[in-house]
């Protein structure tokens, strides 16, 4: 195994990183370092096509991470309804355990 096959292969298992992740900013931060070893492994070997995908997918991945930061920011000064996260939580447990599939019920 070459150094450039090694680099390809740490880039795959990267993005099988990423897409385990559920927290969407270790998700990215796995997604930038897959771009990154991308770029290096299509750079090396002349593979434009996913040298310009992974050199578009990195200022994506930038952006998105950015965004999470500053959400995560804004959200810890705003006020907690706590009575909105605990009906939001019962949801998401009815649809883990019953398998519903909507989101909300209408009551008439």
């Amino acid at each position: 195994m070459t150094l450039l096959d090694f680099i390809g292969l740490l880039a795959g298992i990267f993005v099988v990183l990423a897409f385990y992740c559920v927290e969407q900013s270790r998700m990215r931060r796995f997604a930038l370092v897959s771009n990154v070893l991308f770029i290096l492994y299509a750079w090396s070997l002349a593979l434009l096509p996913i040298l310009i995908l992974h050199a578009t997918l990195l200022p994506l991945n930038l952006i998105r991470l950015r965004q999470l930061s500053g959400w995560r920011t804004r959200s810890l000064d705003a006020p907690i309804n706590l009575h909105r996260t605990i009906e939001l939580a019962e949801a998401d447990m009815r649809i883990a355990l019953c398998g519903q599939t909507r989101l909300w019920t209408t009551r008439y």
